[in-house]
């Protein structure tokens, strides 16, 4: 299993994600620690996609043939579930019988973020098994966490990326994003770091990137 962060400011999306990946349909469950989950996807968006690689390989192809031209949240978080719906569907129907369908890794998780416009949208969405599930947000302050569900990482972020905006809010002049960047950063990382130590399938090399007017560049956490 993995987490996958996304959160929205004022002009983009930041997008953060671990590096261990784990497969567990390979001999010995073979682990990464390193792994590039962050993926520019066309127009203003970038994606994180993990679960069982074999396939989150699939959804973010899928999802770059259809995000294309998107001009709405609604269409957005329906072509994010739509492929990670596609994604597991292929997957799963040629899986063997025997095959353990409970793993936590065995899933497909997708967590977009960009601009529509001039507006900050995220979409997030996962499928197994039981279906696909999905959400979105918009605006400053928006956020999404996938993953970490066990230790709670969504309400750990939550609180405190309310924090960082209310500093920043109170601010009477806050500057540029930068700082607000890498605080959100900061955040993500406290929260995958906890994670990790209840969960061995999170953790390993953080990757980061920016999406929205500059260029999608995949950053490492020293």
């Amino acid at each position: 299993m993995s987490v996958g962060i996304a959160v929205a400011f004022d002009r983009g999306a930041l997008l953060v994600a671990d590096g261990r990946s784990v497969t567990p349909l390979a001999p010995g469950n073979d682990v990464q620690n390193d792994a590039i989950k962050l993926h520019e996807l066309p127009g203003a968006f970038g994606a994180v996609v993990f679960g069982i690689q074999q396939a989150s390989d699939l959804a973010v192809p899928y999802l770059r043939n259809r995000i294309g031209g998107i001009r709405t949240l609604a269409a957005l978080e329906a072509a994010v579930r739509d492929a990670t719906q596609a994604a597991w569907s292929c997957f799963a129907a040629h899986l063997a019988p025997d095959v353990d369908r409970s793993h936590p890794a065995m899933r497909v998780a997708l967590v977009v973020g960009g601009l529509i416009g001039a507006k900050p949208v995220l979409a997030g969405a996962i499928a197994s098994d039981g279906g696909p599930a999905s959400t979105s947000g918009e605006g400053p302050g928006s956020y999404i966490v996938l993953g970490g569900e066990d230790q709670d990482a969504m309400a750990r972020f939550a609180r405190l990326t309310a924090n960082t905006f209310h500093r920043r809010n109170r601010l009477e002049n806050p500057g540029d994003e930068r700082q607000l960047i890498e605080a959100l950063v900061h955040n993500a990382e406290a929260v995958i770091r906890e994670v990790e130590n209840f969960n061995p399938t999170v953790g390993g090399i953080i990757h980061y990137a920016v999406v929205g007017r500059g260029s999608f560049r995949v950053i490492t956490l020293p």
